[in-house]
């Protein structure tokens, strides 16, 4: 549908058949900017519904306009809203204050903080053109068996087919880059203007500045404070390419795109790296974050860089660790500053941190020859130096906001806050999503009717722009279904084939994960419902370290075909509905 909206808002639409309860997990919403916008939802079986309730907003005495609305589903007619007399087919069924319809469309203002629509739709039965339909599941399963049977018989087998994957991902990464609106990606904005800070500082903000007012988010929070060092090489690469006279946001896309060119370049020359990028290619929502501005990005790459170094023979890392040698002292320094670095990172990152000092436990136990106390006297030093590298910046934020850091950013907080977001807003005030526990939501609830569950393994297998552009049911079910079997078989083929060694590294990999899954479901129900997938970035090195220690146990052939159809039906929703459907929503 085109709507043109008063104020940001959140436009939602229920179906049910035959009178049954309106319910929360029979709704889809779409996110509405003020302004002209156009909204696309994906909703139920036509064939399971006979009433669609649209809510336009939730907020009291707004207006709204509905320009058009157009229904469409395979073996159904589509149906259309756009005269007057299509118009007139929507009932008020409370919170409506007035109601006009003419030649524009339909005109809305709510009396209520829940305005509600009624459209009754005409009895319909599916049509489908089955051999239509068959003819299509054949090509897209065909396609994704020639792929791996063309590269199979190319030779290149042993994934040396993963740079070649990762170069046509780079295309599409950059394609995104160039041709997308700027700010309608993920809190973009405050993600430029917290690197373009940098641009002409060194040291950190003080906390409540009026002169970086803008950077503060609707919560009353400023990515400058949380002392993440993407910002800061965000903006000496904006200082780098000031002579290009670039908006901003151009050159910050290009830096998080650099990212993935030299993670293809590392994978191109190092053979050993390719089973351990396969990670990076079974969601199109890791190849998202490379595609505009943000921090999850650079944290990613360090932690790709991590895994590198504690798992291949010939790194920085594992060279350390060789008894005696002059140069051990300089491998350490440069151990130190990536580690240094990981620390400066997202703190959700800090799960990927515990599952490495769990796998150099590991790494004692069964792969390391030399001697325990040199090795535990060397990651030691590393661990010294990157603490040092950590503090260095800490300090300097410590210089310029003192002691009483956590006052002044409560109170930065309750300045900057939207009345939605601010904490001295009474809690029956503030949005819905925020603090759901204290308002009596219990886990059942959170995880059945809010969805929670759903909606976090969408978002991280394909939701774009404001989490307002989604693929089909389909989609997501053959991602599920795909996943659920490549991380059985290789669960399975580990517990039977792996002994101890492999079996404890499994164990490893899957506490940490399930802590981190656990750790974002209490944070959604005690503080911020926010179900995005980009909370899950940090399994990605996990599992690549995981594959490459493995890689002897689990046969390359079932994991090549399930990771390549992944890959296919990734490179498919990042086009055809992350690509396609912010050009359409948004413009170019």
């Amino acid at each position: 549908m085109e709507v043109n909206s008063e104020q940001a808002a959140y436009f939602k639409v229920y179906w049910s058949k035959n009178g049954e309860v309106w319910r929360e997990d029979k709704m889809s919403r779409a996110y509405v900017r003020p302004g002209r916008s156009y909204i696309f939802l994906r909703i139920g079986d036509l064939e399971a519904m006979d009433t669609l309730r649209l809510d336009p907003g939730e907020r009291e005495d707004t207006w709204l306009e509905i320009k058009w609305v157009q229904l469409r589903q395979a073996g159904f007619p589509p149906l259309q809203l756009t005269t007057p007399a299509d118009f007139s087919r929507l009932k008020p069924l409370g919170g409506i204050a007035a109601l006009d319809i003419d030649e524009k469309g339909l005109h809305v203002r709510s009396g209520t903080d829940d305005p509600q629509l009624a459209w009754h739709l005409p009895p319909g039965k599916r049509q489908l053109a089955y051999g239509g339909e068959l003819l299509r599941v054949v090509l897209i399963y065909g396609l994704v068996l020639l792929v791996f049977h063309v590269a199979c018989r190319a030779g290149l087998d042993g994934f040396s087919w993963v740079p070649y994957f990762m170069t046509l991902v780079l295309a599409v990464i950059l394609l995104m880059a160039m041709t997308t609106r700027y700010d309608m990606h993920p809190d973009e904005a405050v993600h430029v203007q917290a690197a373009q800070y940098y641009k002409e500082h060194w040291l950190p903000p003080e906390i409540g500045d009026p002169a970086i007012r803008h950077t503060y988010s609707n919560y009353g929070v400023s990515r400058l404070h949380k002392n993440e060092v993407a910002y800061w090489f965000g903006g000496k690469f904006l200082q780098l390419l000031e002579p290009l006279h670039l908006p901003p946001h151009i050159p910050l896309r290009g830096m998080n795109v650099l990212l993935w060119a030299l993670m293809l370049l590392w994978v191109a020359a190092r053979p050993e790296a390719r089973l351990l990028a396969v990670p990076l290619l079974v969601s199109p929502q890791i190849w998202y974050i490379f595609s505009y501005f943000n921090s999850e990005a650079f944290a990613l790459f360090v932690a790709m860089a991590i895994a590198w170094q504690v798992t291949a023979s010939s790194s920085i890392f594992s060279r350390l660790l060789q008894p005696g040698g002059p140069r051990w002292g300089r491998h350490a320094v440069a151990s130190g500053a990536l580690l240094g670095l990981f620390l400066l990172c997202k703190t959700n990152f800090y799960a990927v941190l515990l599952f490495f000092v769990l796998y150099l436990g590991w790494y004692l136990r069964y792969e390391n020859s030399a001697p325990a106390r040199q090795v535990l006297r060397r990651w030691g030093a590393v661990s010294l130096l990157g603490g040092l590298v950590f503090g260095m910046f800490w300090a300097s934020d410590y210089a310029v906001n003192g002691p009483s850091r956590n006052e002044r950013l409560y109170q930065a907080r309750v300045e900057y806050a939207q009345p939605l977001y601010s904490p001295v807003t009474p809690l029956e005030e503030r949005h819905v999503y925020l603090q759901m526990r204290e308002r009596g939501t219990d886990l059942p609830r959170l995880l059945h009717i809010d969805l929670w569950g759903e909606k976090i393994f969408r978002s991280s297998f394909g939701v774009f722009g404001y989490t307002t552009i989604s693929a089909s049911p389909r989609y997501y079910n053959l991602m599920r279904w795909l996943g659920l079997g490549l991380v059985v078989y290789v669960g399975t083929t580990i517990m039977l084939r792996g002994g101890w060694q492999g079996i404890s590294l499994l164990g490893i990999t899957a506490l940490v994960s399930g802590t981190l899954v656990l750790v974002a479901l209490y944070s959604a129900w005690t503080t911020d419902f926010q179900a995005q997938g980009r909370y899950f970035l940090p399994m990605v090195p996990m599992l690549a370290v995981l594959l490459s220690r493995t890689r002897h146990v689990v046969p390359q052939g079932v994991l090549q075909a399930g990771v390549l159809a992944m890959a296919m039906l990734s490179l498919y929703c990042f086009l055809a509905v992350g690509l396609a459907g912010s050009i359409l929503r948004y413009g170019l």
